[in-house]
């Protein structure tokens, strides 16, 4: 009737055989539906998967297709269980009650062709057919008239936050940084592509730490600044003793001084701004090696929030994970990959987006966001923050955790988390058997094949957190030549601690040159402790 040209998917040869013959479908509008081809969705189409064999499995698609504007999108019943329980609760309700019709029972057997229409109909022959229900959450609607000042913001994670208040509606953007220049080769493509969306771009190049460029950012601004994001990060990693002023500075005074002048500068000049958003790092909250400044940095963002909506000017602090995809931490590979090793879960793009979008809803809504400067009572909910990428993918109970989370008793809930690890616990065990019985009869440790597997742990421990397999360890393996450097010995002091209850500088393990060394080391000074 519509002259329609029809395009199929099947999953059999028989099913093939049938469209052909009986609705004369001809083969080449038949397409594999476990095939990866999208040529059977028409341009500007929707592909929705309702399996998970192929998202569990990690399946990988041809991003070609897309390029016309095709679009695919999954339906995982499980999420919606966890994250929507009341819409679930509803469809399998109506489930229970469709399930008793013989149509649902004909389904369930799969030998039908084609598709199964329930019609449902009330007691007066209509159809039952209801209304679609608009989500409760929408995203964020910013003012299309006016500035939104990012602070930073030409970085992985400030250059994905632009897109998404472009996307939201903001059609003027300041980027005030050191490195803001339209014509600067590193941003040139990016400043094109947000003109390209359809917003006006500003750059204003200077260092949030004076004050003078934050009052300049807003004097060229073309409309009223109704937000603010501060998105600064500068991170000089080295170990506290041997940390100068300007590393320490490097770290501290674009989070500090910029943030308190951002404040100093709405304050006096009695700006309406909608929101003020603050990127802050769990680095502030579970201590990271050789980042004291940076972690100091941070914690001042997570209680700054408190005091700025305590003084009247709502604030809200985004405490953020590792960033896998975007951000600093991306381009460092080697640093990830120990990480994830170590059971830190690494965050992506679109979960960061999610969370500045419900910070910024929050404030622009104006929703019970009144706080005091102190949480008085452990019951209080701190209405400022958000934390997210806290939760260890592994199991804080498994000796492969990070060793500063695994003492740290606020974690203790992911003591007991119940994720898979691949890493037998079986040798742990005979450690620990080892050092309980050293306590009773110290003469065990002057066995060398108790020193040769004291030895072998603290190498199935460096492994692991090298991300190197232990098949071929040996105790007259050289730690150098496994990658041991100051960063792996200040974890590897800290695990020798929880592990032997004994001190160890990183120099002491750096120094020692083989495993036997390491493992005879843990001999002799538990011999003298329990003697």
């Amino acid at each position: 009737m519509f002259k329609a040209e029809i395009f199929v998917t099947v999953g059999s040869p028989e099913k093939r055989k049938f469209l052909i013959d009986t609705f004369e479908i001809p083969d080449e509008r038949i397409s594999d539906s476990r095939s990866t081809d999208f040529g059977c969705i028409a341009k500007w189409g929707t592909m929705v998967e309702i399996g998970k064999r192929d998202l569990l499995g990690s399946a990988k698609l041809d991003m070609k297709p897309f390029s016309d504007n095709r679009n695919y999108c999954c339906i995982d019943i499980d999420q919606m269980t966890k994250e929507k329980p009341k819409t679930v609760n509803r469809l399998l309700l109506r489930m229970m009650e469709y399930f008793r019709q013989e149509a649902f029972r004909y389904m369930q057997q799969s030998n039908h062709i084609g598709k199964i229409v329930v019609e449902l109909w009330n007691t007066k022959r209509k159809l039952l057919v209801s209304g679609i229900q608009a989500s409760q959450k929408c995203p964020v609607q910013l003012d299309s008239s006016a500035v939104y000042l990012l602070v930073g913001g030409l970085g992985g994670l400030g250059r994905s936050i632009a897109r998404y208040m472009v996307q939201q509606g903001a059609r003027n953007l300041i980027f005030l940084s050191q490195s803001a220049d339209k014509n600067d080769p590193r941003h040139e493509s990016f400043i094109k592509e947000i003109e390209s969306m359809g917003s006006t771009v500003q750059c204003v190049q200077g260092n949030v730490v004076r004050q003078a460029n934050v009052e300049r950012a807003i004097d060229e601004a073309l409309a009223p600044v109704k937000g603010i994001l501060n998105m600064t990060i500068a991170v000089a990693v080295e170990a506290f003793l041997q940390m100068t002023i300007e590393d320490w500075n490097t770290s501290v005074e674009p989070k500090i001084r910029g943030t308190w002048n951002i404040f100093e500068v709405i304050k006096s000049r009695g700006l309406k701004v909608d929101f003020l958003v603050l990127i802050s790092s769990l680095s502030g909250v579970i201590s990271q090696t050789g980042q004291a400044n940076y972690s100091s940095a941070n914690t001042f963002l997570d209680a700054f929030s408190q005091y700025s909506t305590s003084q009247g000017l709502p604030c809200t602090t985004i405490t953020s994970g590792v960033m896998g995809d975007i951000g600093v931490m991306s381009n460092n590979t080697e640093l990830l990959t120990r990480l994830q090793g170590s059971g830190w879960r690494l965050n992506n793009e679109s979960e960061l987006i999610a969370i500045v979008d419900s910070a910024i809803q929050l404030q622009i809504s104006k929703r019970d966001i009144t706080q005091k400067s102190a949480l008085t009572s452990p019951n209080e909910v701190d209405k400022t923050r958000f934390i997210f990428g806290l939760c260890p993918t592994v199991p804080l109970s498994s000796p492969d955790s990070y060793t500063n989370l695994r003492a740290d008793v606020r974690m203790a809930v992911y003591h007991n988390s119940k994720q898979k690890t691949n890493n037998p616990i079986m040798s742990e065990t005979t450690l620990r058997t080892l050092l309980s019985t050293a306590k009773r009869d110290t003469s065990v440790l002057e066995s060398s094949d108790n020193v040769a597997l004291v030895a072998m742990e603290i190498g199935k421990k460096l492994c692991s957190l090298l991300l190197l397999p232990d098949d071929n360890l040996s105790p007259s393996m050289k730690t150098v030549e496994m990658g041991l450097d100051s960063m792996v010995a200040v974890e590897m002091s800290a695990w020798w601690k929880v592990t032997f209850g004994l001190e160890i500088s990183t120099l002491e393990v750096l120094s020692a040159g083989t495993l036997e060394a390491l493992g005879k080391r843990v001999a002799e000074d538990l011999i003298r402790l329990y003697s």
